[in-house]
Formats: C-alpha cells, structure tokens, sequence
C-alpha cells in the first residue's frame, strides 16, 4: 500500500475528484463527487499505512487471512510463528519421510 495519496480535480461526467495511491504494487484510483469524500478516502489510507507499513509486500488478502486465523491460532496455544513453522517442518519430514521409505514398505501402493 502506498504511502501518499493523491487529490486531484478532474474532468469527468460524473465525478470531480480523484485520489489515486499505489496498492500492492499497482496504482489504485477512486472517484469522488466531493473534496470531502476524496479527502476522508485519502485519510483512511493514510492510516492504514501508517498502522500495517509501506515498505511491506503483504497484500490486503494475506493481511486479512492473518486477522481471520488469529483466533484459532490462541485456541491452540500458538501464534503465528510457531504455526508456519510447525507447518513447515511437518510438510518437511512428510517429504523426507515418502522419498525415503520404499513404495511396497507398508504392502499398499502410494
């Protein structure tokens, strides 16, 4: 998300303000009818730049996976750390585990 939002005054059929910011890498612009509007619009980015960053590459999507799962994560007693971790050593140790067992180990084929 970028950290400055521009206001300008255009010509359009039915609005007369832009505010444009740069998201997740692209450039994101919203229409207005009012200066008001663009500038509360304007001032909800900036607030969220200043409370998640603007040197971060995670987007609005991975954010709100992070804000959705973060209950189940203290139900089970971990945060996020420790869940990606966990998850990434268990994904490890299956695929150490499957490569070095051969297929007719457990007498079913795989």
């Amino acid at each position: 998300m970028g950290h400055k939002v521009t206001i300008k005054k255009v010509k359009h059929p039915r609005y007369d303000w832009r505010a444009a910011c740069v998201e997740d890498g692209k450039w994101r612009q919203r229409y207005f009818k009012t200066k008001t509007a663009a500038k509360e619009w304007a001032d909800e980015r900036g607030g969220e730049a200043r409370t998640h960053g603007t040197e971060t590459t995670i987007t609005s999507a991975e954010r709100a996976a992070v804000v959705e799962t973060r209950k189940e994560l203290v139900e089970v007693g971990m945060d996020l750390r420790e869940a990606v971790a966990f998850a990434a050593s268990h994904s490890l140790a299956a695929t150490i585990w499957q490569r070095a067992r051969p297929a007719s180990a457990s007498g079913f084929a795989v």
